[in-house]
């Protein structure tokens, strides 16, 4: 191909009338004859929707230097090749053009091989598609992002008849994703029919003011198990009709857990009424009578008994006593007067003589020992669920644990035992709170063997850097209860 012109038509006629009304549309028309190279642009202003002017498309060259280069060669021998046919049935082609701001659009191609007077040329039109493309992208990111989202994501008719629903969704549920379609939404629920209508009916108000609705739901999968969901209604315009978008958060083991927990809360309190009522109530009844005792005598002039004044001052050094441990039961403070090492000391004081395990050692490094505040409670708390957890075992004897700082900012809390270990039972509410609070504080727990057949756990927790202690030497992995 050695010759090639720009062809600029001028005047009237119906190839200028059509021209002008592509133009008007957005369209660029050209022309291009494979056999002697012609490119025309009957419009006038070639490219000029891409702020190109006619002189820098004069040539087949110049247009295909503009093309993106991932496109350019199938381009180039599509045209010179007189193969140009656009499928009315099939989408458009496209490629990416450089504008005359160095930036690339999107172009639509259509076009197909038209004979005219004996020569085969190839005619179409190129319109920028650039907003569409980036539309029809976010969409298809928004689909990507639906499609892989962990939460269960369902859109149905206001009925409630399912007309797409996520992968997570179909894995809730315990449904093929592809037989979900059709199916209605309320056949998952389970609650009874006058409940279903009553929070039916809820949402539909909720959504009428609002927009959305929140709440629980409790759903039923295809086997038969029950879980406990969050659910977010929301509604969006369909074409034809609203649609209802709902997604499903699986919290069905978050409930448990603070089941499990009110439930601790609730054995915590009546312990500590009974220790109020039945030892340091009758404690300090017993004080008042030898009071009553005392001032009957010295009332009636015989003067005090001095072993009646050290029975009431046995007696009330024994309730101050007994006041401070139910203090530090419901919150130890000590850990803020004297640090976590010293509050670890004491539970297992306290834990020795509630429990009769005399065997119950406990180690925490120097740097974990500092820790206070927040941080150092939680380890408390993690320190008194893991003991609890240990005496749980039946014909317990012995129990030690270790509490350590790594150098990668991590405490590690190790601890074994030995006793029996039910294996297949659920875990106990203990372990399950353990590894609540482990969880809140991004931390993880894995079970650990140690000799001599005992067995028992380490958990590792990310300190958070205001909760860092001053800078002491570091402190490696206690051998002794590693394998």
């Amino acid at each position: 191909m050695s010759v090639t012109s720009v062809k600029v038509s001028e005047g009237s006629g119906p190839r200028a009338t059509l021209a002008a009304a592509l133009r008007s549309a957005g369209h660029v028309p050209f022309e291009f004859d494979p056999r002697s190279g012609r490119l025309g642009w009957p419009a006038g202003d070639g490219c000029g929707v891409l702020g190109h002017p006619v002189a820098v498309l004069g040539s087949l060259h110049a247009w295909l230097e503009l093309i993106h280069p991932e496109e350019r060669a199938g381009l180039g021998a599509l045209l010179l090749e007189g193969q140009l046919q656009t499928d009315p049935e099939a989408p458009a082609s496209r490629l990416r053009m450089r504008n005359a701001a160095g930036q690339y659009r999107w172009l639509e191609l259509r076009g197909a091989c038209h004979v005219e007077g004996g020569r085969t040329l190839n005619v179409g039109t190129l319109v920028d598609v650039t907003p569409r493309r980036q539309s029809e992208q976010r969409l298809a990111l928004c689909a990507l992002i639906l499609e892989t989202l962990h939460d269960a994501v369902t859109v149905t008719d206001c009925d409630g008849r399912i007309l797409w629903a996520n992968a997570a969704f179909g894995a809730l549920v315990g449904v093929s994703r592809d037989r979900l379609a059709g199916l209605d939404l309320q056949q998952f629920a389970a609650v009874s029919g006058a409940r279903l209508v009553e929070q039916r009916q809820a949402m539909r108000d909720a959504i009428a003011r609002r927009g959305a609705w929140q709440g629980r739901v409790d759903a039923r999968r295809r086997d038969g198990s029950i879980l406990i969901t969050e659910a977010c209604v929301s509604a969006v315009d369909g074409e034809q009709a609203d649609l209802w978008v709902h997604v499903h958060r699986d919290v069905t083991e978050r409930v448990a857990l603070e089941e499990a927990a009110l439930d601790a809360s609730r054995a915590e309190q009546q312990r500590l009424g009974l220790e109020l009522h039945d030892r340091l109530g009758q404690e300090l009844a017993g004080t008042s009578m030898l009071v009553r005792t005392l001032r009957n005598s010295v009332s009636a002039g015989s003067g005090a008994d001095p072993a009646l004044l050290r029975d009431v001052e046995t007696l009330l050094q024994g309730s101050v006593a007994r006041c401070r441990e139910l203090a530090q039961a419901v919150s130890p403070f000590i850990i803020d007067e004297n640090g976590l090492g010293a509050a670890v000391k004491d539970l297992v004081h306290r834990v020795r003589a509630a429990t009769g395990v005399a065997a119950i050692r406990a180690d925490v490094c120097e740097r974990a020992s500092r820790f206070g505040g927040n941080f150092g409670y939680h380890l408390y708390r993690l320190v008194q669920l893991s003991l609890a957890s240990m005496l749980a075992r039946p014909d317990v004897g012995t129990v030690d644990l270790q509490l350590w700082y790594e150098d990668d900012d991590r405490v590690a809390l190790a601890i074994v035992a030995d006793g029996l270990i039910a294996r297949d039972g659920p875990e106990s509410p203990d372990e399950r709170l353990l590894r609540h609070r482990l969880a809140l504080l991004a931390g993880s727990v894995e079970p650990l063997q140690a000799a001599r057949g005992r067995s028992g756990l380490i958990a590792m927790v990310p300190v958070a850097v205001e909760a860092l202690p001053p800078a002491a030497q570091s402190y490696g992995a206690p051998s002794a209860l590693l394998p």
